[in-house]
């Protein structure tokens, strides 16, 4: 309760997720190459009917010196990639709502329930496609306009948001 559970797919490439991230109450994450191209080691199943998916491939990040020939830094792929940039864009997401401000966001505490915020990662950072596809999230479609060039004012930010918390408070 009240803690968001985020699990890397498969990288298995067949249509079995793997666990925890088969579980209903897990935010499953697949694995993109680029905005528009899946990676192949991670199909599609149909288990989740939001199939999101983070940049996954040759993923930089920092390492252990002494694990990595000295090296501060190292490339990755695969899904336990992908899976922790969703994760950070959802606590980002979580930050805004739950600060104290002129532009508050309603019911923000309820973001902390996976179905609040899979509403938000769906209808405000994807394209919000349920034909079989992977839903890249993209946070520019929610902080600016999705040219990305101009950026959205925090009333309007705050406002999709609270849209999409009420949608989910009114079914």
């Amino acid at each position: 309760h009240k803690v968001l559970l985020f699990a890397a797919a498969s990288n298995r490439n067949d249509l079995k997720l793997g666990f925890p991230a088969c579980l209903p109450e897990v935010i499953c994450i697949y694995s993109n190459k680029t905005s528009t191209t899946p990676s192949t080691f991670c199909r599609l199943g149909k288990e989740r009917m939001n199939n999101f998916s983070t940049i996954g491939e040759e993923v930089e990040g920092a390492w252990p010196l002494h694990l990595n020939d000295g090296k501060e830094t190292k490339r990755e792929t695969g899904t336990s990639c992908s899976t922790p940039i969703a994760a950070g864009v959802a606590a980002l997401i979580l930050e805004y709502a739950t600060q104290d401000g002129r532009h508050r966001v309603a019911r923000a505490k309820e973001l902390k329930k996976k179905l609040f915020m899979e509403k938000v990662l769906f209808n405000c950072m994807t394209e919000g496609s349920t034909a079989g596809v992977y839903n890249l999230i993209e946070p520019w479609k929610l902080l600016s306009n999705y040219d990305g060039k101009q950026a959205k004012t925090l009333p309007m930010i705050s406002n999709s948001i609270s849209e999409r918390n009420k949608e989910l408070s009114s079914d």
